[in-house]
């Protein structure tokens, strides 16, 4: 396979002494050049970025983490807590609600309680 993709290769592209990440480079361009696709200029945008917006849309969208772990290919599942499990506020607001309906429930037995979805709105 890279031998085909070696002999598919523009005459000016340098392949003394690349790296596994720099081959990956030049043959991404080559695709993207063969289909027409015109690369992304701003640097800041790269393969991970793409992995990382991948992971968080799995890890807002499916409610197991151990899921979202396994397409990450994380072996610990600390490491797809560490980077995508953050608390929004949709999700402070649902368990302040939980919490609230609780205590409604029990509202006879306890003195008074705060509000606590108000006290996320502020």
């Amino acid at each position: 396979m890279k031998i085909a993709i070696h002999n598919q290769a523009p005459e000016r592209v340098p392949y003394v002494l690349l790296s596994k990440r720099q081959y990956g480079n030049v043959v991404a361009k080559w695709h993207l050049r063969k289909t027409g696709i015109k690369p992304y200029e701003d640097k800041t945008l790269t393969i991970h970025t793409l992995r990382k917006c991948a992971g968080k849309n799995w890890a807002d969208h499916i409610p197991n983490p151990k899921i979202t772990q396994m397409l990450m290919g994380h072996a610990s599942l600390s490491t797809t807590m560490k980077y995508y499990s953050r608390i929004s506020r949709d999700d402070k607001k649902k368990a302040a609600s939980v919490v609230d309906a609780l205590f409604a429930k029990s509202e006879a037995q306890l003195t008074p309680t705060t509000d606590l979805t108000a006290r996320i709105d502020k």
